[in-house]
């Protein structure tokens, strides 16, 4: 599926799909990097809005921004916000259709 999004990310030609597209790839990248050959169920379940900043390559206030207007899935626990692994998932599916 890797390879699959970055040949959508080299043919893609509006810059804002491009924009999205290599944010993904940066998402997949980080994944891979975190997991270093391990499998993703070795992840945590559930990111704070640093760790997929960190993953994604923005900064956290572009996550909260997502988050806020519903592109980025989160749950709350008490008064943190927290993102799931399926989360991230759908966020990164949801992008690479759209190219």
């Amino acid at each position: 599926m890797t390879k699959k999004i970055r040949r959508a990310l080299i043919s893609s030609k509006s810059t804002a799909k491009t924009y999205a597209l290599s944010q993904t790839s940066m998402v997949l990248d980080g994944i891979l990097s975190m997991t270093k050959g391990n499998e993703m169920s070795d992840l945590p379940i559930l990111f704070t809005a640093n760790q997929v900043a960190k993953i994604m390559g923005i900064s956290r206030s572009q996550v909260y921004v997502l988050m806020n207007k519903g592109h980025l899935g989160s749950v709350h626990i008490g008064r943190s916000r927290r993102i799931t692994r399926g989360q991230v998932d759908s966020f990164i599916t949801d992008l690479s259709s759209d190219a």
